[in-house]
């Protein structure tokens, strides 16, 4: 999965490299059958490659400054 966005239904438990601990327990909720909203992740690896994005930190320690 090297997608930068995956649907929730592409994920299962053993995903939280991918997607993070909270969106692959949510995976794991709903492979399980309980309702969830269908949803949508950005990946842990675009979330980071983003990050390193000058401009990105740079609004984002600004927002977290004020």
């Amino acid at each position: 999965m090297s997608a930068p966005v995956l649907h929730l239904a592409a994920l299962g438990p053993h995903d939280i490299t991918i997607a993070g601990a909270k969106m692959a327990r949510l995976a794991a909720v709903a492979a399980h059958g309980f309702a969830v909203p269908r949803s949508f992740i950005v990946t842990t690896a675009a979330f980071r490659r983003q990050m390193v994005e000058p401009a990105i930190a740079a609004v984002l320690e600004s927002s977290l400054a004020d």
